[in-house]
């Protein structure tokens, strides 16, 4: 019995059959042929389309649309961790140190945002990375620009064989701590990469306002105005997340200073009359 041959219609009749959910052995029945036949079928039209890919990202690399030539993701899997340590305490900015190639960072994690990014800020210089976060904590450097970036900021030699963002990434991964310590030095840090409430400075919990309280004592006032800022309710959550629980329901400002004052111990503590009108 002579074997039949398949043609190019043929070929591109299987390719759909293929991606509707036909099995190799329908396939196989409809065209009179072998499984394998219908293999090795599927693997020529699987080169075909890789060859006619490469064919058009040479040509976006010729005309410049948007062909990129590095990326690179891979899972930091200490991230989980420290940000479990951060839900814990009902935060969303963490920070931690990071030295690479001698350079001393600040690293800022910021899951506020709806795109997670880490924050590289250096040491006395002020110069900043971002980095983007996927789901599943990956790393993320994509297109040359952004490699151009990185590797600008930490100083990396850029000749075959200098550097391999893995063993980066390894190395970024081992110096995640397991828990967010928070304290002063963290808020500082915090605050130095965002503010949060530009009303607000300083990092020490000083007094209160209790909005309620200035209300009745200003009856003239009008009930739309004079409360409690959502940048000041964020701020508290970040530096002071038990303060923040026991005041999030309350018309009461937290007052921040430079430094710590009379009450910031006992606010600090919890030993402090969240209702006082401490202006």
């Amino acid at each position: 019995m002579a074997r039949r041959v398949l043609k190019n219609d043929d070929l591109r009749d299987i390719s759909v059959m293929y991606h509707k959910g036909y099995t190799q052995q329908e396939i196989a029945e409809k065209y009179g042929v072998s499984q394998s036949t219908v293999s090795n079928a599927m693997h020529h039209m699987q080169n075909m389309e890789l060859v006619s890919e490469i064919r058009r990202l040479r040509e976006d690399l010729r005309k410049g649309d948007g062909y990129m030539s590095f990326e690179y993701k891979g899972e930091l899997g200490s991230l989980a961790g420290f940000y479990a340590s951060m839900r814990q305490q009902n935060i969303q900015i963490g920070t931690f140190d990071h030295e690479y190639n001698h350079v001393d960072s600040c690293v800022i994690f910021d899951t506020s945002v709806d795109e997670w990014r880490l924050v590289f800020i250096k040491r006395a210089v002020g110069d900043t990375l971002i980095v983007p976060i996927e789901v599943g904590y990956r790393f993320s450097i994509v297109g040359d620009e952004k490699y151009k970036e990185f590797v600008d900021y930490f100083g990396i030699g850029h000749g075959r064989g200098e550097f391999h963002i893995a063993e980066f990434k390894e190395n970024l991964n081992g110096q995640i701590p397991g828990t967010y310590q928070l304290n002063d030095r963290a808020r500082e840090q915090v605050m130095r990469y965002n503010r949060i409430d530009p009303d607000s400075e300083g990092i020490y919990p000083i007094g209160t306002i209790n909005w309620q309280l200035q209300h009745a004592l200003h009856p003239e006032w009008p009930d739309d105005k004079y409360h409690r800022s959502a940048e000041n309710l964020r701020k508290t959550r970040q530096l002071y997340p038990a303060i923040y629980a026991a005041t999030r329901n309350m018309d009461v400002t937290i007052r921040y200073g430079v430094d710590p004052g009379e009450n910031t111990d006992n606010m600090v503590n919890g030993n402090y009359a969240w209702q006082d009108d401490n202006v």
